[in-house]
């Protein structure tokens, strides 16, 4: 029998350091869904965490705890000779252990261009899809990536942020699908504690030192000041997900049961998920985005999208990431609009009516004076200023615009970066005849039709943003 002794969170078999805290090793194998017969391919970044992992795996595999191991590393196409030496280090540590090796190749700053996202996104899509890809070719059953527990802290604190609902809190799990994640309750001391018991080299990514991206500002600014103010923040944040696992996975359950049921013809049929639970609902919504490739934040899309399951036919919204969403005869689709301008999306409105879109609600009346100066979402307009074709759309290329109290027309392009308008502006619905626009919803009217001592009708029109009913 082997006597496993725990000693400052470390254990240490056979003399051995693992890196898993007090847990024991066949326990963490089994949380993955690993065991005796079970192949398994390693996310090998040349970094501390993934060469971490490596080696305890290939202890296990040596102890028949695991079936074959295998490694992969995924050059990014980012970090010109930095990688390429990264590449190398893999090479030679995976020679010297014995394991085979793969190396990818992926242009990720051509994938962030086409998909219109994040270096960030498309390095992590990027990476998965050559890790499977890798997976298959080997024959292993699952694929191990080296996530421990700061990493994730970091990814609650950044979900949080993003206005993260229930799934977004529970951070990562030890297993998705064919991803497991060995590591993902031990903290980066005890891996490093690791490493130094063992002697092994590294390396180490240099960008991971610069606060440039969101996540490595959380890790070097923000969890420390956190550790400062509340000593074992980390652990807490990654426990606060722990514990919302039990709860988090049933309703997923329940959200994938609720998005079979409303499948037809390709799409989702509103009516059944407007049926359901809104809790169920933009669960179901939410894996229907991310299956239809709305990769980037897809939870910024889900109450535009939810609010358009009870639209009209032909409805539309522009979705992030080239992609759109469309009700066709009762059908909610998802299209993807790569190489293509995104479609224009057109309301008419009807003064005396509340016109209700996926950005808000518009109500529009006839009144005997103005107030002034007005609000951003208010617009008093001569109605006898205005053209006969006038619609609330969404922009356009082309689109002119002469604010009001200007000497002139220009692009609305121009006028928004002249204002410095944040992109939540930018894209709300305009009030528009052809390429003219006379409201820029959230800023100001037209000089053209603006309200004068001799207007004889003021049409007053009120956006409320968010408040629809689809």
């Amino acid at each position: 029998m082997i006597k496993l002794i725990v000693n400052m969170g470390v254990c240490i078999q056979n003399h051995r350091a693992i890196p898993l805290g007090s847990q024991n090793d066949e326990h963490v194998l089994q949380l993955c869904g690993a065991d005796g017969q079970t192949s398994l391919l390693v996310g090998l970044s040349g970094g501390p965490d993934s060469v971490a992992l490596l080696l305890w795996l290939k202890d296990q595999e040596e102890q028949g705890r695991i079936g074959r191991l295998t490694a992969c590393y995924v050059h990014h196409g980012i970090r010109g000779a930095a990688a390429d030496g990264d590449g190398e280090f893999c090479k030679a540590l995976c020679k010297d252990k014995g394991i085979p090796l793969q190396i990818l190749y992926r242009d990720v700053p051509a994938l962030a261009k086409k998909e219109g996202c994040s270096l960030e996104t498309a390095g992590r899509t990027a990476r998965y899809e050559a890790l499977e890809e890798a997976r298959k070719a080997v024959g292993a059953d699952l694929i191990a990536v080296a996530h421990h527990r700061g990493d994730q802290a970091e990814t609650v604190l950044m979900h949080l942020l993003r206005g993260s609902g229930l799934r977004g809190l529970m951070g990562m799990t030890h297993r998705n699908g064919r991803i497991i994640r060995p590591l993902l309750e031990v903290s980066r001391q005890e891996i490093m504690d690791y490493l130094n018991t063992l002697g092994e080299p590294y390396r180490t990514d240099e960008t991971n030192l610069l606060p440039v991206y969101r996540r490595s500002r959380i890790r070097l600014q923000v969890m420390p000041l956190l550790e400062e103010i509340s000593p074992g923040a980390e652990a807490a944040i990654a426990g606060l997900a722990r514990r919302l696992w039990p709860d988090g996975r049933e309703l997923d359950r329940q959200g994938r049961l609720a998005l079979e049921a409303a499948r037809r013809d390709g799409g989702l049929w509103g009516e059944t998920l407007l049926g359901q639970p809104e809790a169920l609902r933009i669960r179901a919504l939410m894996d229907f985005l991310q299956e239809s490739g709305v990769r980037e934040r897809p939870e910024r899309d889900l109450s535009r999208v939810d609010a358009l399951l009870g639209s009209h036919n032909g409805a539309q919204v522009q979705l992030h990431g080239k992609h759109l969403a469309c009700m066709d005869g009762g059908i909610l689709r998802i299209l993807s609009q790569q190489g293509e301008e995104a479609p224009e999306e057109s309301w008419t409105l009807v003064p005396g009516e509340i016109l209700r879109t996926p950005y808000g609600s518009f109500e529009s009346r006839f009144v005997y004076k103005a107030t002034f100066p007005a609000k951003g979402n208010e617009a008093y307009l001569d109605w006898n200023a205005l053209p006969k074709d006038l619609v609330i759309r969404t922009r356009r290329e082309g689109d002119r615009f002469y604010p009001l109290g200007a000497p002139g027309d220009k692009s609305l392009s121009d006028y928004y970066t002249d204002r410095k308008a944040s992109s939540r502006i930018r894209n709300l619905p305009l009030l528009a005849g052809g390429n003219r626009i006379y409201w820029a919803t959230g800023c100001t009217v037209t000089e053209v039709a603006k309200v004068t001592p001799s207007s004889k009708q003021i049409l007053y029109i009120h956006f409320q943003e968010g408040e629809n009913d689809g």
